[in-house]
């Protein structure tokens, strides 16, 4: 059957034993919440572990990608030959297990970490070694890293942590039609880092004695961890830390079910590792938290993680403008009262083909009742690439005050999934004098410039605050800044979330 392989990325780190050595116990229920989750595999991150956890994946079933521990190295001769000896011995060890179904020989490797005379030299010592496993020579990519520009490996492999904001154009900018066709699997992507409560830190009430450690190559400006206590309070912010938890865990969740829808819906993608399995001293991106419970609903998370995940998704759109044509991408989620949408429901399905019986879907007010709803057919689901199987149409209602929809679909009962719809009153804003205070020339002369010395009213679209604008305020004048560069307000180009 066709699989999508859903993997979950591993260090082996456990702050109680340090070493990675679990029970049988604790792999049997670590590979059951991972499962529980919607993953279907487990990538042993640059590490090897003892061969019980081999031994339980094979019972259990739980895929595995194995790492082979080459990262960040200062290359020399005597490495070089070591890691021929090291690998020879990892691959007899473990090359006997059907869950392994995928090896890699490094990661994020740059040209000074292993040239092409050794990653050729481990492909061909690992191909001989195994047999019916997948094989990337450097897990990241080569033409990513400043290493070879060329690879060998059996499918593309990519690590993406990026703003939700460039994932898509990355998706776009890293294919290529003109190779020869190949599957496409994230090594690790969409990490995001929550919310770490320092109550639930402590041990017969002490700091526990990993929250004190520096990660390497790295001062305090990185590695803040160690004061996150004494500089919250200083912050000062009006939520608890229970709070900011459940606020920065609502906000992992959205960020990763985005990202992984994106990727549900492209054909080449047929797979990936999610970062991580479990919060470590200097990450808190784990899918588990520092007590290893889950952070997320499982049911919730199955929802976009799993052989069968329903998609939203619309028509492309352009302008012509200037003379030529341009994208007018629209805003899946942001909506006016008022306006007709079409949304497109996409099916991305693997395992055995099956009935798709009937499209179900409807939109909830925020209190809520039901607003609209609708059925259609679904016909016989196939396998594999990303397909519609149904449209909705519906004008949206007006509203008094921005507000949380939802739009709830559901396939045969065995497929579902929901969906925020910002739904804002439509304002009309009628200005009659505005001006342009532009120093930086960021504006392309849209408004009238301003001058800021003989101006007693109206409004200013300032790109930089500066002296004369400061005056101009002073004096009772207003105006909105919209700096892009830096300037007079202690702003930085970042997304709001930053």
């Amino acid at each position: 059957e066709r699989i999508h392989l859903r993997g979950v990325l591993s260090w082996g780190w456990n702050p109680r034993s340090l070493a990675p050595t679990p029970t049988d116990e604790e792999i049997r229920d670590e590979f059951r919440r991972v499962r529980a989750l919607g993953f279907n595999l487990v990538k042993l991150c640059l590490f090897v572990p003892p061969q019980r956890l081999f031994d339980i994946a094979d019972e259990e079933g739980m895929l595995l990608w194995l790492e082979l521990p080459m990262w960040w190295q200062r290359m020399n001769d005597h490495l070089r030959r070591q890691v021929v000896v090291e690998y020879s011995d990892i691959l007899r060890e473990v090359h006997h297990h059907p869950t392994v179904v995928i090896y890699s020989l490094g990661c994020e490797l740059d040209a000074s970490m292993a040239g092409e005379a050794l990653l050729a030299e481990l492909d061909r010592l690992t191909r001989q070694a195994t047999m019916g496993a997948l094989i990337c020579d450097n897990s990241g990519s080569g033409e990513a890293y400043q290493g070879l520009s060329f690879d060998y490996a059996d499918f593309a492999d990519y690590h993406f942590y990026c703003d939700l904001h460039y994932f898509v154009p990355l998706l776009d900018h890293f294919r290529r039609d003109w190779r020869p066709p190949r599957p496409w699997i994230f090594g690790e992507f969409c990490d995001k880092d929550d919310y770490r409560n320092p109550a639930a830190l402590l041990e017969d009430g002490a700091r526990l004695w990993w929250r004190d450690v520096l990660g390497v190559e790295g001062t305090l400006d990185r590695w803040a961890y160690s004061e996150q206590e004494s500089r919250m309070a200083a912050n000062s912010l009006p939520f608890t830390d229970a709070q900011l938890v459940e606020i920065s865990r609502r906000e992992s969740f959205m960020m990763r079910k985005v990202i992984l829808e994106r990727t549900r819906a492209r054909r080449e993608v047929r797979g990936y590792v999610v970062t991580g399995l479990r919060d470590t001293p200097i990450s808190t991106s784990g899918m588990f938290d520092d007590a290893g419970q889950s952070k997320y609903a499982p049911a919730a998370f199955r929802q976009f993680n799993s052989d069968s995940v329903l998609l939203l998704d619309h028509g492309r759109a352009r302008q012509w403008l200037h003379g030529g044509d341009r994208p007018a991408p629209t805003d899946l989620y942001n909506h006016f009262g008022g306006d007709s949408v079409t949304f497109r429901v996409i099916l991305s399905h693997f395992g055995m083909a099956r009935d798709g019986g009937d499209l179900y879907w409807q939109l909830f007010a925020p209190d809520g009742t039901v607003n609209a709803e609708g059925s259609m057919p679904v016909g016989k689901v196939s396998s594999g690439a990303p397909r519609e199987v149904g449209t909705i149409s519906l004008t949206l209602p007006g509203v008094a005050a921005a507000g949380a929809w939802q739009l709830a679909v559901d396939v045969g009962g065995w497929a579902t999934n929901t969906w925020s719809l910002w739904i804002y009153p439509r304002l009309h804003l009628i200005v009659a004098d505005v001006r342009a205070h532009d120093p930086v020339g960021a504006f392309g002369g849209q408004f009238a410039p301003a001058d800021l010395d003989s101006m007693t009213q109206g409004i200013v679209i300032a790109s930089a605050f500066t002296r004369e604008l400061d005056n101009y305020l002073q004096n009772g004048g207003r105006a909105i800044v919209l700096q892009p560069e830096g300037g007079g307000l202690p702003s930085q180009g970042v997304p709001f979330w930053r």
